[in-house]
């Protein structure tokens, strides 16, 4: 068990001393890129401060709407107004 711990502290040790080396000499150096807003925004998160959202206003959705009338617009007054006026 001890060989074994061993082994994987130098390999940790060589793997080490090989990425400084590297960093020394300028040979591996990751270059991230940073996520593009597509990304962001398709999961439904966005960290920009200044963002504010943009809020778009529709027209009423025209709805029939079924109980309560007002006396005054009451489908049996208009269909009385209708044949009073004669032809129609």
């Amino acid at each position: 068990m001890t060989q074994t711990i061993d082994n994987i502290r130098d390999l940790f040790e060589i793997l080490m001393q090989r990425d400084n080396l590297e960093d020394r000499l300028g040979l591996h150096q990751v270059v991230r890129k940073s996520r593009g807003p597509q990304l962001r925004l398709r999961f439904g998160k966005r960290t920009d401060i200044g963002y504010e959202p943009v809020v778009v206003e529709r027209p009423p959705s025209l709805r029939l709407r079924f109980g309560k009338r007002s006396e005054e617009n009451s489908v049996p007054a208009y269909m009385a107004g209708i044949s009073s006026e004669g032809d129609n």
